[in-house]
C-alpha cells in the first residue's frame, strides 16, 4: 500500500518545482526582455554617432557644400573636381559600406535607425555604381557644367557681408583656373576615349 503522506510530500514537492521553474523561466523572458531594450538603445545611439561622423567628413571634403548650407567655414576654398578626387571620393565611401555592414548589426536598430542604415546603404551604392559610369556623364555640355555652374554658385551663395567674406570670394575667383582646368583634362581624357557630345552641338 502507497504511503499517502509520502505521496502528499511528493506532489508538493512537484508542485513546488514546477512553480519555481514557471518563476525563473518567467523571470529570464523578463530580463530578455530588458536587455534587448537595451541592446537596441545603445547599438542605435551607436550608429547614429556614427552616421555623423560620416557626415562631418562629407562636409570636410566638401566646402562648397558648407557654402550651400550656410556654413563660414572653409568659405575661401573650392572643391577638387579632378579624376583623382573623384576615384578617392568613390574609395572612402567604398570603405564606409564596408564599415557600417561589419561593425553594426541592422537587426538591433531601432525602425528609424534601421531606415537610416538602409537609406545610406542605398545612397553609397547608387553612389559607386553611377561612378563606374563616370566618364561616359559629358563634364561640359551646351546646356550646362563647371564653366556656368561655378559663377551660379559664387553669385546665389557665397554672401559677401564682411572683408573677410570679400576676401575669401577673391581667394575663389583666384582658384577658377585649377577648378576649371580639373574638369578640362577630365573632359580631354573623355574625348580621347570617344566619349564626345552629339556632332550637332558644336556648331
Amino acid at each position: 500500500m502507497r504511503n499517502p503522506v509520502g505521496m502528499k510530500t511528493t506532489a508538493t514537492t512537484l508542485l513546488a518545482a514546477l512553480l519555481l521553474g514557471t518563476t525563473v523561466l518567467t523571470a529570464c523572458g523578463s530580463n530578455d526582455s530588458v536587455s534587448r531594450e537595451e541592446l537596441v538603445e545603445q547599438e542605435t545611439a551607436r550608429i547614429n554617432e556614427w552616421f555623423a561622423a560620416r557626415y562631418e567628413d562629407g562636409l570636410a571634403r566638401s566646402p562648397m557644400l558648407r557654402t550651400y548650407l550656410g556654413e563660414a567655414e572653409g568659405k575661401d576654398k573650392l572643391d577638387d573636381i579632378s579624376q583623382v578626387a573623384i576615384d578617392e571620393e568613390a574609395s572612402i565611401r567604398r570603405s564606409w559600406l564596408t564599415e557600417m555592414r561589419r561593425d553594426f548589426d541592422i537587426d538591433r536598430l531601432d525602425p528609424q535607425a534601421r531606415m537610416s542604415y538602409e537609406l545610406f546603404e542605398f545612397e553609397q551604392e547608387d553612389w559607386l555604381e553611377s561612378h563606374g559610369f563616370i566618364g561616359n556623364e559629358y563634364v561640359f555640355q551646351h546646356m550646362g557644367g563647371p564653366h556656368s555652374d561655378l559663377p551660379s554658385f559664387l553669385i546665389n551663395f557665397h554672401r559677401v557681408e564682411s572683408e573677410a567674406d570679400a576676401r575669401a570670394y577673391i581667394s575663389r575667383l583666384e582658384q577658377f583656373d585649377d577648378y576649371l582646368g580639373a574638369a578640362e583634362q577630365r573632359a580631354r581624357a573623355q574625348g580621347r576615349a570617344g566619349v564626345l557630345l552629339p556632332k550637332f552641338v558644336y556648331d
